[in-house]
């Protein structure tokens, strides 16, 4: 929250940010002394969930909301938790995920925030309507497939404690076998 006079006017600026952007709030401290503008600026912002202004004739009280990324599309691309892609001045380091738009549904979105939140060190995950969803970890290639996701998420927990101290080359795993898995060296 900033606060300072103009004009015996008390201008107050609060940016909620799930995430420490100093990119974000120096942008908009340059544009805050133009008001009128200041508010289609900021309304013009990818990054920017909602606006709430509150003018009275001693005081003008902003505060802006800014999207919370799970995911980055590429570097300053992000979804949102709609899978809604915007843009944010900062490179983040979230797990890359690569989906087409037109594969993205309540399901799509629902399969990858649980495997976002039961996989540690998650550095990519992709889905295909063909084949279902393939993770990144530690140089360690996991296919899921699209049946019994939950069962293979808790495979790959216990399957990657082995391949780490096992092996030291980059490996695929393919887990979409009823009885295992199958381990391939990755060339």
């Amino acid at each position: 929250t900033n606060s300072f006079f103009i004009k015996n006017k008390t201008i107050s600026v609060t940016l909620e940010l799930p995430l420490d952007c100093l990119k974000c709030s120096e942008d908009l401290k340059k544009r805050l002394f133009y008001k009128n503008n200041f508010i289609t600026y900021v309304k013009s912002k990818d990054w920017v969930e909602s606006l709430i202004v509150s003018e009275t004739p001693n005081t003008s009280q902003f505060i802006i909301k800014a999207k919370k990324p799970i995911f980055k599309k590429k570097i300053s691309l992000y979804f949102d938790s709609e899978f809604k892609v915007f843009s944010m001045p900062l490179d983040l380091n979230l797990p890359n995920l690569a989906i087409d738009k037109n594969e993205i549904d309540e399901n799509t979105i629902l399969q990858a925030k649980i495997i976002n939140n039961e996989l540690d060190n998650l550095s990519q995950i992709s889905y295909s309507a063909l084949s279902g969803w393939d993770v990144e970890i530690d140089g360690f290639i996991f296919k899921l497939g699209k049946e019994n996701l939950e069962l293979r998420l808790i495979k790959i927990n216990k399957i990657l404690i082995d391949l780490k101290s096992n092996y030291s080359v980059p490996l695929f795993v393919d887990l979409r076998y009823k009885r295992g898995y199958v381990i391939k060296e990755i060339q």
